[in-house]
């Protein structure tokens, strides 16, 4: 039989297993807070015993977390294998996790782990953790980022040189094989249609130099001038000035100081470096020296100017320009010489005081680098594959940058000379919105804890690089401050591009390099990772020239941090990987359909509405131009009498041969105002005579006999007859007044010119026998309707 006993043991029982699972789960929860590896219940104890001990007696009989022995050392090694999202998880693991990755070292050891080597420039330098987060964060969106890349055409031709301004979206675009530049919106591809020239009359003929600004354009000219093209922000217009002095030759190289911006340097191919205020328009100063073409030119306000000529010289003046200016103007009393004519002061001149020689032959300089803080120059040669460092101030070597891994020749350096980033804040976090998941926003609160700097134990060490491209397309990163008499090797070589480098971009984030076949990488300086490649798509059967290198080659490349700008050729290729472009948004790329197709302010019914509207104002349009055509016909037929364009015509020359037979010979025009009004006299005369003539010829019933010539009549009168004169002016214009008084057509018809003689203006024409009044006009069937439209015009008809 079953007892109460029973009953109430199993009872017991129940209550005793279910307070044990209670036990365990409460056990689980302290494990993820203590940072406790791994907990088993001790299953060989009796369950009573377990279900009567307090928890207190259950975390003293816990083991230890082993990985919490291991030294801090070794843990801050595991932990800089782990990426900044990773390590922000780790931070929430435990108190002494958190303590670990809150130390600076862990993130610089993480750093160097994840790049291989410290930066050689730092882009957040409050903090480590800082550095790597925001440089993670910057390879991330242009690794996986999804930006906007747009190419287009200015329509210039060949583009040589640009000018871009990212903060107010703008920038200007020069060719020199046509002189003219454009202004373009490199986010919209949107290109104004009024282009600037650099000539005078606005014609596209090429230049020889070109240097452009925010405000200003340079143009030199073959013909040894220079012009300037400056825009203003209060008005749209653009003047073009041209300076007063010229180099006896084309100008082959211009520039303008950064520090003083109302003064423009130009060397030419005579050898002359000239310095111009461009306030006044003169040449203030002439610096001699060279032995042929000036082809680079750096200059420093305030100590020294620096050209590099075809023969591989470079030249030094030790010269004050400011100083130079300010005695110029004070000479010339502020004086704009624009238009010309004035005197000036005599311009200043100056020998060089040093020079370095090229260190072989047939090296014609290519590019300057000129750092006026630390007072070096590099200085690149053509046909050469190193690069030279000398000083300043006495022309001395410093230092050779080679690549010893090849012998290509450079064809392009770019350089980092800032010793501080632009970007020195950490990006602030994404803020929290209504679609971030719960765990997202504890990741975001979670890395927002500060860390433990060391700068003091790990000091940061600015590294200024020099990039150089070699025809192979190789890219070498050199320390550009070193010194050494030894060869001094490249840290980092890439080696990415296929044909030759063409352009260079550097910063501290990353390695711009576009090379001849218009392929545009972008690479990590510290670890040489390919992080981006911008295509340069051309169809394979486009019909294009694939060997014309200013076609396809990058020349020129200008970036920010997610933005940059390009030259390929005719073309402009412009990309932007800023957070704010992302497309990574599936409801932004895929939207929704909605039903309301028939719906007028939809998109698509708004739409078809615009293009009805469109098509009902061209339909308004076309009639109002037929109207205005028709209009115009019915005009035109009125005032031509219905005639056609062959009829017309006759009637136009039949009137110009009666005009000849009846007007006066051609007098030539005399400049004098006394012989102008004598031939107004005459002309008078010869009208008045024409009009006599006709009024004679009716009244005549006289008929020639010799061969149906006409004879001149006794009493009629010449037209340049000395004893004609004007006593009125009054019976001039009642013989006009009166249309019976006009001569006939047939008479002007029939009348022909004998010689006409400019040195026998009297000579009398020959005239037709004259007919009767009744029968004045003409019965030839042929000239019925011409007789027709002149009885019309009278009032006959």
């Amino acid at each position: 039989m079953h007892s109460d006993s029973d009953d109430t043991y199993n009872q017991q029982q129940f209550i005793d297993i279910r307070k044990q699972k209670k036990q365990q789960k409460y056990a689980k929860s302290k494990k993820f807070q203590n940072g406790i590896d791994k907990y088993e219940p001790q299953h060989n104890e009796p369950a009573i015993a377990q279900a009567g001990s307090s928890s207190n007696t259950l975390e003293n009989e816990r083991p230890k977390c082993m990985i919490n022995n291991v030294p801090m050392e070794v843990l801050i090694h595991i932990f800089a294998r782990l990426d900044p999202s990773s390590l922000i998880f780790a931070a929430q693991v435990c108190k002494f996790w958190r303590h670990i990755v809150k130390d600076d070292t862990c993130w610089r050891q993480g750093f160097i782990a994840y790049f291989g080597a410290p930066p050689f420039k730092r882009l957040a330098s409050d903090s480590w953790k800082s550095e790597y987060v925001l440089r993670t964060h910057l390879h991330r969106k242009w690794e996986k980022g999804r930006g906007t890349v747009l190419v287009f055409d200015p329509k210039i031709g060949p583009l040589d040189n640009i000018f871009v301004n990212f903060q107010n979206s703008w920038m200007l675009s020069g060719t020199l094989g046509r002189a003219m530049a454009t202004k373009s919106d490199p986010s919209t591809g949107k290109t104004d249609r009024i282009a600037i020239f650099g000539h005078e009359d606005a014609e596209p003929s090429p230049v020889s130099s070109m240097k452009m600004d925010g405000h200003q354009i340079i143009w030199g000219h073959f013909d040894g001038y220079l012009t300037i093209t400056t825009r203003t922000i209060s008005t749209s217009g653009r003047q073009l000035k041209r300076f007063t002095d010229f180099h006896e030759g084309p100008v082959t190289a211009v520039t303008t100081s950064s520090t003083l911006h109302n003064v423009v340097l130009s060397g030419g191919q005579d050898g002359i470096v000239k310095i111009w205020d461009i306030a006044s328009g003169r040449c203030v100063g002439n610096l001699l020296g060279a032995r042929s073409a000036v082809t680079k030119i750096c200059v420093d306000s305030r100590k020294r100017i620096i050209a590099g000529c075809t023969d591989g010289s470079t030249l030094v003046w030790n010269v004050d320009v400011v100083a130079v200016l300010t005695a110029a103007r004070n000479a010339n009393g502020h004086r704009h010489v624009y238009e010309g004519g004035q005197d000036a002061a005599p311009v200043y001149s100056q020998l060089p005081d040093f020079g370095v020689t090229p260190p072989g032959e047939d090296m014609p300089i290519m590019e300057i680098l000129y750092d006026d803080e630390h007072e070096f120059l590099i200085v690149q040669y053509s046909n050469c594959s190193r690069i030279y460092k000398y000083s300043a101030s006495d022309g001395q070597r410093q230092a050779v940058f080679e690549n010893p891994n090849s012998t290509a020749k450079i064809t392009c350096i770019q350089w980092d000379k800032e010793a501080t980033s632009a970007n020195e804040e950490e990006p602030t976090p994404p803020k929290a919105n209504v679609r971030q998941s719960r765990h997202q926003q504890d990741i975001i609160a979670a890395s927002n804890f500060p860390v433990v700097t060391s700068n003091e134990l790990f000091p940061s060490v600015t590294i200024r690089i020099l990039a150089s491209g070699d025809e192979n397309g190789n890219v070498c990163l050199f320390d550009m401050d070193s010194v050494s008499t030894k060869a001094t090797m490249p840290l980092t070589t890439i080696h990415g591009h296929h044909t030759a480098i063409s352009a260079i971009y550097l910063d501290a984030c990353k390695v711009v390099t576009g090379s001849t076949d218009g392929w545009i990488k972008i690479w990590d300086p510290i670890s040489g990772v390919n992080i981006k490649i911008l295509h340069n798509k051309i169809p394979r059967n486009a019909p294009v020239d694939r060997t014309d290198m200013d076609l396809f080659s990058v020349r020129k490349i200008i970036c920010t941090d997610y933005v940059g700008v390009a030259i390929i050729g005719n073309q402009i290729k412009s990309w932007d990987f800023s957070p704010d472009k992302q497309l990574l948004s599936r409801r932004k790329l895929r939207p929704k359909k909605s039903n309301n197709a028939g719906n007028l302010y939809s998109s698509r019914g708004q739409l078809q509405a615009e293009i009805h509207e469109a098509m009902n104002e061209s339909k308004s349009r076309i009639a109002d131009e037929r109207k205005a055509m028709e209009e115009e016909t019915r005009t035109i037929q009125k005032l031509t009498l219905g005639l056609s364009d062959t009829e017309a015509l006759e009637y136009a020359i039949m009137l110009s041969e009666e005009a000849s037979v009846q007007a006066t010979p051609v007098v030539q025009i005399k400049d004098d105002h006394d012989k102008g009004t004598e031939e107004d006299e005459e002309l008078m005369q010869a009208v008045i005579a024409s009009l006599e003539s006709a009024k004679h010829e009716q009244s005549s019933d006289r008929v020639s006999n010799d061969e149906g010539d006409a004879t001149p009549s006794n009493d009629s009168l010449s037209l340049f007859s000395e004893s004609t004169s004007v006593t009125d002016d009054r019976e001039l214009y009642q013989a006009l007044d009166d249309p019976t008084e006009w001569p006939s057509i047939g008479s002007a018809k029939n009348s022909i010119p004998s010689s006409w003689s400019d040195s026998n203006p009297g000579r009398i024409l020959e005239q037709a026998p004259s007919r009767p009044a009744a029968s004045r006009y003409v019965e030839d069937e042929d000239d019925e309707e011409l007789q027709y439209v002149l009885k019309l015009s009278m009032g006959e008809v």
